[in-house]
């Protein structure tokens, strides 16, 4: 990667367990959960569970991430200053997109678009920064 770009997007629910039970009874086929760590600098383990579409669209559709209750969450502890200001999806077929996100329990919008792509503005101390897929 020759520069900064989205390659994909994470949805966290409240409790994966019923998010794999609704990909399920909607006939979408998945993989997990499954679990994962790693060991941060200061020594202490982050846990989670995830969840992977067997189609997620080009990286349209997310990954499922549940943080373990023994697991700081990432953006607690990380540096402060940086926002996200928007996140879009984009689609050439936005309707079927959107009926799609319903099946997998999300209600989000979808941009008509002549491509399929993700876009978002995160912006920080030292500026904007503008990423796309």
């Amino acid at each position: 990667m020759t520069e900064p770009r989205l390659i994909g997007w994470a949805v966290h629910p409240p409790d994966i367990a019923a998010t794999a039970k609704l990909l399920r009874e909607n006939q979408i086929a998945f993989k997990g959960p499954d679990d994962g760590s790693r060991q941060l600098p200061d020594g202490h383990i982050l846990n989670w569970k995830t969840i992977n579409l067997a189609d997620d669209r080009h990286g349209l559709l997310p990954f499922f991430i549940e943080w373990s209750a023994d697991s700081v969450h990432p953006s607690k502890d990380a540096p402060a200053g940086s926002r996200l200001e928007y996140f879009e999806i984009m689609s050439a077929e936005p309707d079927e997109l959107a009926a799609t996100f319903k099946r997998i329990g999300l209600d989000l919008p979808v941009q008509r678009s002549d491509k399929a792509r993700l876009h978002a503005l995160i912006s920080g101390p030292k500026g904007d920064l503008k990423l796309s897929t």
